[in-house]
């Protein structure tokens, strides 16, 4: 602290006056600090003209999409087995056919009967050619007795599967299925996917599960929505016609209002006389 200072050569040591040192520490210190002070801002200058330098690529907007090729036909069907599993809100599909074989469509049937347990959003729209044969609609009527949405369309531009509304299936060539599957990840692509399949949805009509050619009421509902209505007429409530029919009273409440959108009625009540009265229940 300065209170002691050397004299001569023999390192004999003397006191100072208190006050004189104080005041020399007290500058030699400031001195250090003014030092230091002068470093900081040099360092801070040099870091500001690398920050205006570089900003503009430290700030680039990134893209985080990722994709994958899927050859493999036992990958592929793994890797859709995982990806139904680890839906957790909806799983919207559409196909131009023809469909596949028979031993894929009950695979495939078995995921989208666990899905709707679930509770899960579940929306299919084919071609409608593909319904033109006899064993195609046999597959659509239990999918559509499973609890899954299905519609058919004039015209379905590919194959798209859309899952959580995150993740979208498609073939990389769409006039060549075995060619490998593309599956992508990432919102700023989902956007696109998502209003194309709308769009399809929007253009497609309810699949009535019964042979061509037919009119009126009666053509427009699915045996399980019937099962629905008819519940609903005896006043069981969603959570009861749930347990009765083995689906979740989320998609009771959507069969219910598709219904009710099919028969132009504004409530379920309504719905109920109006389906009386086409014949749709007892």
């Amino acid at each position: 602290m300065g209170l002691i200072r050397p004299v001569g050569r023999g390192g004999a040591m003397v006191p100072v006056e208190p006050d004189a040192a104080m005041k020399q520490l007290f500058e030699s210190q400031a001195e250090r600090l003014r030092g230091q002070a002068a470093e900081v801002a040099l360092t801070h200058d040099r870091a500001q003209e690398i920050a205006t330098r570089y900003r503009p690529a430290a700030m680039r907007e990134t893209v985080g999409v990722e994709v994958d090729f899927v050859g493999d036909g036992a990958l592929r069907a793994e890797r859709l087995r995982s990806l139904h599993l680890s839906s957790r809100e909806s799983m919207w599909s559409m196909h131009p056919g023809p469909l596949p074989p028979a031993e894929v469509l009950a695979r495939s049937l078995e995921l989208d009967a666990e899905l709707v347990a679930r509770g899960l959003d579940v929306r299919a729209v084919y071609g409608r050619a593909v319904a033109a044969a006899p064993s195609a609609r046999k597959y659509l009527e239990h999918l559509a007795a499973l609890g899954v949405e299905v519609r058919l369309a004039d015209r379905v531009p590919f194959d798209l599967l859309l899952f959580d509304g995150t993740t979208a299936v498609m073939p990389s060539r769409p006039e060549r299925p075995l060619d490998p599957m593309l599956v992508l990840h990432g919102s700023e692509l989902m956007g696109t996917y998502i209003a194309m399949y709308l769009d399809v949805w929007a253009r497609s009509a309810p699949f009535s599960g019964r042979s061509g050619g037919e009119e009126g009421g009666a053509a427009l509902l699915s045996e399980r929505e019937g099962d629905v209505l008819r519940l609903l007429a005896e006043g069981l409530t969603d959570e009861q016609i749930g347990k009765r029919l083995g689906i979740s009273a989320r998609t009771v409440r959507r069969i219910a209002t598709t219904v009710m959108e099919q028969l132009g009625a504004a409530s379920r009540f309504q719905a109920g006389v109006l389906a009386a009265g086409l014949g749709l229940v007892g």
